[in-house]
C-alpha cells in the first residue's frame, strides 16, 4: 500500500519509476492485481516469503539486470527478502545507485529462534553498512534496530505511512449473520503465530464463559492458522466469523464498531492507521511501533495482553457510547492528519531529491 501509494502520487515530469517485486504465498492476496493497480513494474516468479537458494539465486540475477537495464539513481528496498537481494545485485553494479532500505518493522523478535535471529543481525548490519540511507517506519522500529547495532544513527530517517481509504460499499451485517445491534470487533492480518490470531478464540471463549452474546468477532486475512482456527471456533461455537484475504477490506472493517490487534511484534500496523481513519477505536498489544500510530487512552487502549483486561476495555466501549463516540472523534482526526498522502509524499520527495543532490 505505500509502495503504491507513493509511485501514484510522485509527479511523473519528476520521477521515473520502476516496480520490482515478487509473487505472494497461496494463502496471501496480490495487492497490486486484487485493486488492479497499473504501475510500470516487473513481477519475478521466482521472488517469494520462502527461502529457497535457486529461486532467490534467480530472482538476484534478475534483480541485478533489471537494474543494469533501468540505471535508477536511487534503488529503494523494502522488506527483508528483497531487500537483501536487491542490495547485493546493487554492490555487483560498476556505478551503483543510492541505495534506500526501508524497514517496516524487523524480524528480530519473534519469528527465529537465537542462533537464526543473531545470523539475521549480522547480515542486516552488513547490509545496512552498504546502505546509505535507511528508513524506519517507526521512532520504536529504528530504536530496536540500533540497539541490534544495525545501521548508525545519522543513516536513519524516520517517515510515517500515508494513504488515503477509499469505500466502495456498506456491507449488510446480516450477509455475515450478524445482528445491527451486536458489537463486532474486527481482526485483520496473516493467520500466523506472529499476529497471535490464537487470541481472537481466547477473547471469544472469555465472552462466552461470562453469558455475552451481543459481541461478535470478524476475521479478515489468511494463513497457515487458518484452518486450525476455523475448525476450533466451529467446535465450541465462538461467534467468529472468517472472511480471508478481502479486497473490500475496508468496507468489513467500516461495517465494525472496534478493532483488535493482538500480535506479538508489529512495525506501524496499516490496519490501525485505516480503522483510526474509519473513526474505529483500537484495543491492541503495546509492541512495536503501535504506540506511534494512535493515541493510548485517546483513540484506544493499549496493554499487554490479558483476555480478561482485553475483555474489559472491549465491555467497556460497547456499554458506554458517549466515551465511545469520543474516541471515535479523535482517532479520525488524528489519522487523517498524521497519517496523510500528502505528508507521505513531501516527505519522499525531499529524500530522493536530497540524496541525489537535487
Amino acid at each position: 500500500m505505500q509502495i503504491t501509494t507513493l509511485m501514484q502520487n510522485l509527479p511523473v515530469e519528476e520521477f521515473n519509476q520502476l516496480l520490482v517485486y515478487g509473487k505472494c504465498n497461496p494463502n496471501e492476496l496480490d495487492y497490486l492485481e486484487s485493486k488492479e493497480i497499473e504501475l510500470q513494474s516487473i513481477k519475478l516468479r521466482n521472488l517469494g516469503r520462502s527461502i529457497s537458494v535457486i529461486q532467490d539465486l534467480l530472482s538476484l540475477v534478475a534483480i541485478w539486470r533489471a537494474i543494469k537495464r533501468f540505471k535508477p539513481d536511487i534503488l529503494h528496498t523494502h522488506t527483508f527478502k528483497a531487500g537483501l537481494l536487491g542490495r547485493l545485485a546493487a554492490l555487483a553494479l560498476y556505478k551503483r545507485p543510492v541505495v534506500i532500505h526501508t524497514y517496516h518493522g524487523h524480524l528480530l523478535h519473534g519469528y527465529f529462534g537465537t542462533i537464526k535471529t543473531r545470523l539475521l543481525v549480522h547480515l542486516e548490519r552488513f547490509l545496512a553498512s552498504v546502505s546509505d540511507v535507511l528508513i524506519a517506519v517507526g521512532e520504536n522500529v529504528k530504536q530496536d534496530l540500533l540497539a541490534n547495532r544495525i545501521g548508525t544513527p545519522h543513516k536513519y530517517r524516520v517517515i510515517r505511512p500515508g494513504f488515503s481509504l477509499k469505500k466502495t460499499r456498506k456491507i449488510d451485517r446480516f450477509e455475515l449473520g450478524i445482528e445491527e445491534s451486536d458489537f463486532v470487533c474486527a481482526w485483520v492480518g496473516r493467520l500466523t503465530d506472529i499476529k497471535k490470531p490464537q487470541r481472537i478464540l481466547e477473547l471469544a471463549k472469555e465472552l462466552k464463559a461470562r453469558e455475552i452474546k451481543q459481541i461478535k468477532f470478524l476475521v479478515i486475512g489468511d494463513g497457515e492458522l487458518r484452518e486450525e482456527l476455523e475448525r476450533d471456533a466451529l467446535s465450541k461455537s465462538l461467534p467468529i466469523v472468517f472472511l480471508g484475504w478481502r479486497v473490500d477490506s475496508v468496507d468489513y472493517v467500516d461495517m465494525c464498531d472496534i478493532l483488535i490487534l493482538t500480535s506479538e511484534n508489529e512495525g506501524t500496523p496499516i490496519s490501525i492507521i485505516e480503522a483510526q481513519m474509519l473513526g474505529k477505536p483500537v484495543i491492541s498489544t503495546d509492541v512495536g511501533s503501535v504506540n506511534e500510530v494512535m493515541i493510548p487512552e485517546e483513540t484506544g487502549y493499549l496493554m499487554d495482553y490479558d483476555a480478561r483486561a482485553f475483555c474489559e476495555k472491549i465491555l467497556y466501549l460497547k456499554d458506554n457510547p458517549l466515551s465511545y463516540v469520543k474516541f471515535q472523534s479523535t482517532a479520525k482526526e488524528f489519522a487523517h492528519t498524521e497519517f496523510s498522502t500528502e505528508r507521505f509524499i513531501s516527505n519522499y520527495k525531499s529524500l530522493y531529491k536530497e540524496s541525489v543532490g537535487f
